[in-house]
């Protein structure tokens, strides 16, 4: 939802968005952040990011690291990720970039106002409440606003914001009132858990020193397990299969209306699924196919009023 604010500079200022952000925030940094791919490569700094070929969990698979090469984004259509606040940069721009915020604004070096505290401040006050229950005891409820989340770490509050690629993983964690930041970086598809770990001990370490630090890396293996285990347990298609209550073709003849959207209309096309397997034990959930043979797809095309 963040990507149409790529297209404001232009609209508003006849100025892109890459060449508004780099007017603005670029002299802040040492190692030229961008947003192009044709430019970052070149320099041979550039992470290659590394994804699961033949990921599979409900088969037990859980594939082999292949690099994303080349890069996922258009060389012409990048600058689209300006709007969510994507780049390519590197830790140690990112480490003078939470210097800034920590410092409400201003350049740790030169203690230049170069964002207005107040901006620093609003952009981090959160307005929606995505998660209202602490998932762990040591947490409590999380807010959000503008891709950033705030809340407490054993009594101590923060600010974090994060995000991914295919093949990238960044986590970005400041604690405003204890002059501490941590930026986390990945280039594991998978490498979340881990990178959250390191995260929590490095926490611990600093900020609690003398206490008993959490076992993150418990828990996450914990919820891992669980997520696969439940990624294996596959609902068998009833045998004979209960039709829907409507010929699904009446959806092309209805219109999808919302006051959010604007109306839309299915579009009724051909979909083949493959065969299912053959298997000497039908009741293997792992190895049953929940689908037909042949099944309408059902595409939705916007009619704007």
């Amino acid at each position: 939802m963040y990507e149409p604010l790529s297209h404001l500079p232009a609209l508003l200022l006849s100025q892109t968005s890459e060449s508004y952000i780099n007017q603005h925030i670029s002299s802040l940094t040492v190692s030229s952040p961008t947003y192009s791919v044709a430019e970052a490569e070149p320099r041979g700094t550039s992470a290659k990011g590394f994804q699961d070929h033949m990921h599979d969990l409900t088969r037990r698979n859980n594939g082999t690291k292949r690099t994303t090469v080349p890069y996922f984004a258009s060389l012409v259509e990048e600058g689209i990720w300006t709007g969510a606040g994507g780049v390519l940069t590197s830790a140690r721009d990112l480490a003078t970039w939470v210097s800034i915020m920590l410092n409400e604004g201003k350049h740790a070096y030169t203690d230049k106002q170069v964002i207005p505290s107040h901006v620093v401040e609003h952009a981090a006050t959160g307005v929606t409440i995505t998660e209202g229950k602490a998932s762990y005891p040591e947490l409590c409820p999380k807010v959000y606003i503008a891709g950033r989340w705030r809340y407490s770490y054993r009594g101590r509050e923060i600010v974090e914001y994060g995000g991914n690629n295919l093949g990238y993983k960044t986590q970005v964690t400041r604690f405003p009132n204890d002059n501490l930041a941590i930026v986390s970086l990945s280039n594991d598809a998978n490498g979340g858990w881990l990178m959250e770990s390191a995260k929590w001990r490095i926490i611990d370490d600093v900020s609690f020193k003398g206490q008993d630090p959490i076992d993150w890396n418990g828990r996450y293996e914990e919820v891992w397990a669980n997520y696969t285990r439940n990624a294996q347990v596959l609902m068998l298609r009833p045998s004979p299969p209960k039709p829907p209550s409507s010929p699904i073709e009446l959806l092309a003849q209805r219109t999808y209306d919302h006051p959010i959207y604007v109306p839309s209309n299915p579009i009724l096309s051909p979909f083949h699924s493959p065969s299912p397997p053959q298997t000497t034990n039908p009741a293997n959930a792992l190895n049953a196919q929940p689908y037909s043979t042949l099944y309408p797809f059902v595409e939705f095309s916007e009619k704007r009023i």
